[in-house]
């Protein structure tokens, strides 16, 4: 009796059609666009983006920006000259506005951009080294979490002293533990995929 031999074919985990990168970005626009939320989101942004970037070329009066004062001219109603009318001291408050986004958004964003650097950084190394390490920075970010934001932040910032920055570094303080968090809990979960227990075993 002849015997009769099985081949099981291998199969290249390579080989496996994996979606390419613009299929993931096609696939993420896709849902971005069906959200209306993101959407209006996203325009409103992109407005206060373009109103930062030509404010400085179309204000009508980029003296009143810098504080000048105009006492014959003080809380005038709006029309054709002062779209907004003028405020207590006859600067013009329109554009104060259009002046201020930029400034504004500048806040904003060096505000996000260091409280996730400190977020992120406290989180992953909590994550990664664990015991002892863990305990005292979650610890920490506890004692940040159980003071109410905004009186956090108004202290901080009268302890540092007036001005713009000061106020940022304020604000920055009170938003990491959030971040830290979020990027604690993730990193634990991926401590746990198997591909990270193989390459540990390696």
């Amino acid at each position: 009796m002849a015997e009769t031999s099985i081949t099981t074919p291998t199969v290249n985990l390579r080989d496996v059609a994996k979606p390419s990168r613009w299929e993931n970005v096609r696939r993420g626009l896709y849902r971005f666009r069906g959200n209306a939320l993101s959407l209006v989101g996203f325009v409103t942004l992109l407005i206060i983006i373009i109103i930062a970037v030509i404010a400085p070329f179309v204000v009508p009066f980029p003296e009143d920006s810098e504080g000048r004062i105009h006492a014959t001219e003080r809380l005038q109603a709006p029309d054709g000259l002062h779209y907004f009318g003028t405020d207590h001291v006859g600067r013009d408050i329109f554009s104060r506005v259009l002046m201020g986004t930029g400034m504004a958004l500048q806040v904003g964003t060096v505000i996000i951009v260091v409280a996730t650097l400190i977020g992120v950084t406290v989180g992953a190394v909590s994550a990664y080294f664990g015991g002892w390490v863990d305990d005292i920075l979650m610890r920490v970010t506890d004692i940040f979490l159980t003071v109410p934001p905004l009186m956090l932040a108004i202290a901080l910032t009268a302890a540092l002293g007036k001005g713009v920055t000061n106020a940022m570094i304020g604000i920055a303080l009170v938003w990491w533990p959030g971040f830290a968090r979020l990027t604690r809990s993730l990193v634990l979960s991926l401590r746990e995929e198997v591909y990270v227990e193989a390459a540990q075993s390696i």
